[in-house]
């Protein structure tokens, strides 16, 4: 994609509040671009104008869209389901209207950290109360080190300063605690992006776009590490990889067992397979197998779908189940899924693979890892069980807000089983269903196995490998 803006433009943006800013420049990418090739364009465009924004821009390119349309249609599919189209509105994720605010404030010009200093003293607040909102700044700042390679430290400590000065000037002077570090990223930082400690480095952080992986999913931190972890697992136990890792511990007069692999953005627009040493783990250079973002995303829908037959499957062995087979089940979700929806209810999608707090039965045993939590509510009054739940957390979440219990890929899914269903009267419902998991659990292997494939092609060079990897090590030196 060649440069989109021109100078005119350029100045006129200059005049807008930041996340002004940051809005219009992601629109107008967003027009010119299709979605699976969105992290490349703004990736590329980025590059382009790099100097005429602040460093700190990455960090406000995704505010939160509140309902927008999203339409599920399966007219392709290649069964006929029950429903031909859905529609609805998500919430995509990004920082709210208190944190949009608190940007514009700190990127107005002729403002630095003095300026928020002085603001903050003119309430009365002590040099020792200052210096610890300073502190906890620079501890958030610090987290994005690897993160953020090409943002430079002084620069990045000064936008948290001056964020973390702000948020507590706003707060109420007689009851608040100067926001601490995890606070400070929690408001600015994980709305936008998952921040991820990738598996086998544990010494950096990673941030991946919440924005182009299943947006209406909604998965959680966990289930992007679970998916890292399979991944990495996979390529480790390639062929290749341990001859590419004892070519690259001949360049560097280092072991094997010092070189490890992670998963991180490439800051081209797409994840790639890192290399580093792990004496000096924020070090690391890509391998150049460039996974888009749509494939990476395919693999967490496909964990949200099988999470979902683990769910129709684990309500056979609830203790509180009153259904009498999952086809009623999925009947009765979906009934439940289309009722809420037209009662302006948000549809979720929060899927964490790994159950928050491990349930025990009530015959004592304790319950895996695709448990469901259920419905305190309905366990005490023995309310027939409507609903699935993944978290604690959601549990309470529903007593006080309107979202559902399940989301769109969910719903998707169920209405294929009840389709598949009404298909075939006589099959037996537990034999549609391991049809089902098996279909999804294929193509969980083929999005690995186009992984391995990238992986194969890119370190079949080796020798041109280990030159690339020692050209970006020597860089980050």
């Amino acid at each position: 994609m060649t440069q989109l803006f021109g100078t005119q433009e350029l100045q006129g943006l200059s005049e807008l509040p930041l996340t002004d800013q940051a809005k219009y420049f992601v629109d107008e990418i967003s027009m010119v671009s299709t979605s699976s090739r969105l992290p490349e364009a703004l990736a590329a465009q980025l590059k382009y104008y790099k100097g005429n924004f602040p460093d700190y821009f990455p960090l406000v390119l995704y505010p939160e869209k509140k309902g927008q349309p999203y339409v599920y249609d399966n007219l392709n599919s290649q069964i006929d389901l029950e429903y031909k189209q859905y529609k609805t509105t998500v919430d995509l994720p990004g920082y709210d209207t208190g944190v949009k605010e608190t940007l514009n404030q700190i990127s107005l010009p002729g403002r630095d950290v003095s300026f928020f200093k002085n603001e903050v003293k003119s309430q009365n607040v002590t040099d020792e109360e200052i210096a610890r909102i300073i502190e906890e700044a620079n501890l958030a700042a610090d987290s994005l080190s690897f993160a953020m390679p090409n943002y430079a430290k002084p620069s990045r400590q000064n936008f948290f300063q001056m964020f973390a000065l702000e948020t507590y000037r706003k707060l109420d002077r007689f009851d608040r605690e100067p926001p601490t570090a995890q606070q400070l990223l929690d408001e600015v930082i994980t709305p936008q992006y998952y921040m991820v400690r990738p598996p086998g480095n544990e010494s950096v952080h990673v941030l991946y776009p919440r924005r182009f992986i299943v947006p209406h999913a909604n998965l959680g931190t966990r289930d992007i590490e679970y998916t890292n972890k399979k991944i990495i697992s996979d390529i480790e136990k390639d062929e290749n990889y341990s001859s590419m890792l004892q070519q690259m511990a001949v360049n560097f007069s280092t072991d094997v067992g010092n070189l490890g692999l992670f998963l991180n953005t490439d800051g081209n627009g797409f994840l790639d397979l890192f290399i580093y040493k792990k004496s000096q783990p924020e070090v690391a250079s890509p391998i150049g197998v460039k996974i888009p973002f749509e494939t990476y995303s395919e693999y967490a829908k496909t964990r949200t779908e099988l999470a979902m037959l683990e769910d129709l499957d684990s309500l056979f062995v609830s203790s509180i189940n009153l259904f009498a087979d999952k086809g009623t089940i999925a009947r009765k979700l979906a009934s439940e899924f289309d009722k809420k929806i037209k009662a302006n209810y948000i549809p979720s999608g929060r899927r964490s693979l790994q159950a928050m707090v491990p349930r025990i039965g009530l015959f004592g045993w304790e319950e895996g890892y695709y448990e469901i939590e259920p419905d305190l509510s309905e366990s005490i009054l023995g309310i027939p069980q409507t609903t699935v739940e993944r978290e604690l957390v959601g549990i309470f979440k529903s007593w006080f807000t309107k979202t559902t219990r399940i989301g769109i890929i969910e719903f998707e899914l169920l209405n294929e089983y009840i389709s598949m269903l009404n298909a075939n009267p006589n099959a037996d419902p537990d034999e549609i269903h391991k049809q089902m998991v098996a279909e999804r659990s294929i193509k969980e292997e083929s999005t690995f196995d186009f992984i391995k494939r990238k992986y194969r092609e890119s370190t079949s060079g080796i020798n041109e490998q280990v030159d690339i990897f020692k050209k970006n090590y020597e860089l980050n030196q």
